[in-house]
C-alpha cells in the first residue's frame, strides 16, 4: 500500500527497502522503527506491529484518496464556470427588463447550481430529485450560502434575487480561490467561444 501511495516499489529484499523506503515521499512517522522492530519481534507482537504498520498506511491511503477526490471536485466546479457567468448575466438582465417570469426561471436554475457546487466542494453530493430534501442539503451549507440559496427559491423580487445571485457567485470564487483554483479568463473572442464551448452545465 504505501509502495502504490507513493507511486514507486520496492524490491522484496528488507536491506534494500528499508533504503528505499526512506526515500519515500509519503512516509507515516513510525513505519521505519515499526518495521526494524517486526523483523526480531516474536509471532504474537510481531502480528500487532504488522497491524499497526497497515493501519498507518491505510489512514495515509485515505487521506490521499480524499485529497485527490477534493481536487476532482473543485476541477468539476471551475469546469461550469462559463455557466456561472450566464447565469449572473441573466439575473441581471432579468431585473432590468422588469420580467418577473425570467427571473424566477433562473433564480430556479441558479438554486440548484450553487446547491450542488457548494456541496461538492465539501465532498458532498447533491442531484435533483435525489433522497435529501433541499432543506436537509441546505443544512450541511454555511448559513449565509443556505439563506441565499433559499433567497432564490422563495422570493419574488428581482432586486433580491439579482443580490442573492451575485452574492453566491462572490462567495462561490471567494471558495475556489481560497483553494488555489484557477478561475477561466477569456481575454479575446476566440478565448471566449472556446470558454463557452467547454461549459458543462
Amino acid at each position: 500500500m504505501l509502495s502504490a501511495l507513493n507511486k514507486k516499489y520496492f524490491l522484496n529484499n528488507w536491506g534494500k527497502q528499508f533504503k528505499e523506503i526512506l526515500n519515500f515521499d509519503i512516509l507515516p512517522v513510525e513505519y521505519v522503527s515499526r518495521s526494524k522492530k517486526f523483523l526480531i519481534a516474536r509471532p504474537k507482537e510481531a502480528l500487532e506491529i504488522a497491524s499497526g504498520l497497515v493501519d498507518d498506511v491505510r489512514t495515509l491511503l485515505k487521506e490521499s484518496l480524499n485529497s485527490d477526490k477534493k481536487e476532482a471536485n473543485i476541477q468539476k466546479v471551475v469546469s461550469t464556470w462559463a455557466g456561472v457567468i450566464e447565469y449572473l448575466n441573466k439575473s441581471k438582465s432579468a431585473e432590468e427588463k422588469n420580467d418577473l417570469f425570467a427571473g424566477l426561471y433562473i433564480a430556479c436554475d441558479n438554486a440548484e447550481y450553487y446547491l450542488w457546487a457548494f456541496q461538492l466542494l465539501q465532498n458532498e453530493t447533491w442531484k435533483k430529485n435525489s433522497f435529501y430534501s433541499v432543506e436537509e442539503s441546505l443544512l450541511k451549507l454555511p448559513e449565509k450560502t443556505a439563506y441565499h440559496i433559499m433567497q432564490l427559491l422563495n422570493s419574488q423580487n428581482l432586486t433580491e434575487l439579482k443580490s442573492s445571485t451575485e452574492l453566491l457567485t462572490k462567495q462561490l470564487t471567494e471558495e475556489l480561490l481560497s483553494r488555489v483554483a484557477t478561475l477561466p479568463i477569456s481575454e479575446s473572442i476566440n478565448d471566449g467561444k472556446r470558454f463557452i464551448q467547454v461549459k458543462t452545465l
